[in-house]
């Protein structure tokens, strides 16, 4: 009888094969140009994003944000991904040369982004760049308690 262990790791494997597996499909879609491919600045269009929204932001909001005049480029799964990889690309490479800053918040799902002069030295995030959703979760705390990523 197999292990506990020895399953997982079957499982994890399979997950693996069937990943490889769509990437073929969809490298397939592609190839045979049944959808269109935004080619975008995503480092610029993050920025764009939070500059505007003047508060931290999130892969999720970005995309948002970039697609709020044609939300439909966002309903088809295999463009969404896409999508989801390149802006996290660039997130992270922004965050890798020190142009945002990423952050983690307590009791809140997912890393979040914000520029460097939105924090106090101490590191966390200045109160008027929080947003509506943590300004309201966090309203009578003085600091919100982020953890640097």
């Amino acid at each position: 009888m197999p292990t506990k262990s020895e399953i997982l790791g079957d499982l994890k494997k399979e997950r693996r094969r069937l990943k490889a597996e769509l990437a073929k499909v969809d490298k397939a879609i592609f190839s045979l140009g049944a959808f269109p491919v935004h080619f975008m600045d995503w480092k610029q269009k993050a920025l764009d994003c939070m500059d505007i929204l003047n508060g931290y932001t999130q892969t999720a909001q970005v995309l948002e944000w970039v697609f709020a005049a044609e939300p439909k480029a966002m309903e088809n799964e295999v463009l969404r991904r896409k999508y989801i990889t390149a802006l996290s690309v660039a997130l992270n490479d922004l965050h890798k040369t020190g142009i945002i800053k990423k952050f983690r918040i307590p009791r809140v799902q997912g890393n979040f982004y914000g520029l460097p002069f939105w924090f106090n030295e101490n590191g966390t995030l200045k109160k008027n760049y929080y947003g509506k959703k943590l300004g309201a979760m966090y309203k009578h705390d003085k600091e919100l308690p982020v953890k640097a990523v």
